[in-house]
């Protein structure tokens, strides 16, 4: 009957109802920059990890680099050669990056040295990077170069941002 069908229906519209009014706060929290949960965005495939790369230089801002370099996709290292280089070389701010040793390590270094004011080259054996790991304003990027799993993921947590930097500077200790 079609009364039973409209009280199907508002039982089905107020469990929406419901259910929206329990995520409420947690949406309203990941608007908020104060919010205890991360935002979160991740990115796979060339353009993907295009906009890791894009989101990384986007401001003038000292980024901390852990990584390898030694095994990335051919046209991410062009993207970054030809895009994160001239648009990093362009702030005022310089970069700090701990690497992984390596022949395609050392002639990216030699294309950006002055966008870093350090650069720490440590042995891969002991320190095996498999991801390049981005640390920024509030914002912790890790991104996979590798062709065989191009993949990235952006976490925007303050908290997350300086477990990170602690973690760069403990590092930085040890390869001293």
């Amino acid at each position: 009957s079609i009364e039973h069908m409209l009280q199907e229906r508002r039982a089905e519209t107020k469990k929406l109802e419901n259910d929206f009014q329990y995520i409420l706060p947690f949406l309203k929290g990941m608007q908020s920059d104060a919010s205890p949960i991360p935002k979160g965005r991740s990115f796979e495939g060339l353009k993907g990890l295009y906009r890791t790369i894009d989101d990384v230089c986007e401001s003038d801002q000292t980024v901390r680099f852990i990584s390898s370099h030694n095994n990335m996709h051919p046209q991410i290292r062009e993207y970054i050669e030809n895009i994160y280089l001239p648009q990093s070389k362009q702030h005022k701010n310089k970069n700090q990056m701990i690497i992984n040793e390596g022949t395609e390590a050392r002639k990216y270094v030699q294309k950006a040295n002055d966008i870093y004011e350090e650069i720490i080259f440590m042995d891969p054996k002991n320190n095996p990077f498999k991801l390049t790991t981005a640390i920024y304003g509030n914002k912790t990027a890790f991104i996979s170069y590798d062709p065989e799993d191009m993949s990235g993921f952006i976490i925007e947590n303050k908290l997350l941002t300086e477990h990170m930097k602690t973690i760069f500077e403990r590092l930085k200790i040890s390869a001293a």
